[in-house]
């Protein structure tokens, strides 16, 4: 499987690659991150400015591969009405939260 996988034009889903997931936030800081664990549960579903820390730095004791290799996805975009409809349209009441520390 590629580790980047296009959805959309505007949408990419990253899994497992955490290195270039780090690159591409750290180059588009105009974008957004949806994060979610895989079942797209409603309470681990936020939507995050590429800026956030919450979705750059890793807290202890997360150890490498903490933010797409595991239990957790990454859907981004530069296009925050794009990513609102992926949510929609991946899952049965779509909606996701914004991040009450960047949004």
């Amino acid at each position: 499987m590629n580790t980047t996988e296009k959805t959309t034009a505007s949408i990419t889903l990253f899994e497992p690659d955490d290195a270039k997931y780090l690159k591409w936030v750290n180059e588009h800081p105009e974008g957004f991150v949806l994060t979610s664990n895989k079942s797209l549960y409603p309470k681990f579903t936020v939507i995050h400015k590429a800026t956030c820390d919450k979705i750059k730095i890793l807290k202890a004791p997360a150890k490498p591969g903490g933010f797409t290799e595991r239990d957790y996805i990454k859907v981004y975009s530069t296009n925050l009405t794009d990513l609102n409809t992926w949510v929609l349209q991946k899952r049965v009441n779509g909606s996701s939260r914004k991040c009450s520390l960047c949004f």
